[in-house]
């Protein structure tokens, strides 16, 4: 997975939840997802990961969550999102100052949706994402073969060659 912070929040259902705070960040790179479930989730966290969480963990210490943002943003992590409703009723303040500060995406998740129906629409926005490439690169590869097949001596090459690739060519030789 290769979607930027900006981009997962377009892709329903996480489009219903909103970035909280840290919106110079929302140009990191998503490239796979983890959830919270123990304070200690720092030891297993990657670079480019989202985390998500209910804060259950650190429901009782938003000083924690402050130490937790922290560390997840010294070791590269792509955001933070929080499902609120259970075990907080909204991120605490400094928490929020402390992710605007990091530039580190703090999303607040929508509640009606299980954290699994999130990271299932961002896989498959994913695979549709990639799909779709393929079928363009398949697509330019069969007009070049095609033209190779047709072309003739009245072809001009370099302006049917820049058509097909929808960019221009350059032949440099010495």
């Amino acid at each position: 997975m290769h979607l930027t912070v900006e981009d997962a929040l377009t892709v329903y259902p996480l489009s219903e939840g909103k970035l909280a705070a840290g919106k110079k960040g929302i140009s990191r790179t998503i490239s796979s997802i983890n959830l919270m479930d123990a304070p200690d989730v720092i030891n297993w966290m990657k670079e480019e990961e989202l985390l998500l969480t209910t804060a259950y963990a650190i429901r009782d210490s938003p000083e924690e969550f402050v130490n937790l943002l922290q560390k997840l943003n010294e070791r590269g992590a792509s955001g933070l999102g929080i499902k609120l409703g259970r075990y907080w009723v909204e991120i605490p303040e400094i928490a929020l100052i402390e992710a605007d500060r990091l530039g580190f995406p703090l999303i607040e998740l929508p509640f009606e949706f299980t954290f699994s129906e999130q990271i299932t629409a961002l896989f498959q926005s994913e695979f549709q994402r990639d799909t779709r490439r393929l079928n363009e690169l398949l697509e330019t590869q069969k007009k070049l073969v095609d033209f190779a097949m047709q072309a003739d001596e009245y072809t001009n090459y370099f302006q049917s060659i820049t058509s097909i690739l929808g960019r221009p060519v350059a032949i440099v030789t010495s």
